[in-house]
């Protein structure tokens, strides 16, 4: 009769390396979230500016807001660990 390994009591919590590539994967779509909050910035404020006939200062709000936003999205994301 051949011995059958016993099963981990631990069986429901997932491995380190399963998670890893779902982890990935979750903060590679982090980045393209971070550059829409830009661009979207940048598009908002280039057209205020046309709106209100300034230079680029309402772009340059936008662009900085966009950022913002998007590293308030990062740190929302990012595990509470």
């Amino acid at each position: 009769m051949e011995k059958q390994p016993k099963e981990s009591q631990n069986s429901s919590k997932p491995n380190k390396k399963d998670s890893e590539p779902l982890s990935f994967l979750q903060f590679s779509g982090v980045a393209f979230e971070m550059l829409a909050f830009v661009l979207i910035g940048y598009w908002l404020g280039s057209q205020l500016d046309k709106y209100f006939q300034f230079e680029s200062i309402l772009t340059l709000v936008g662009i900085l807001l966009g950022i913002a936003g998007a590293l308030l999205n990062l740190f929302r994301k990012l595990p509470k660990n």
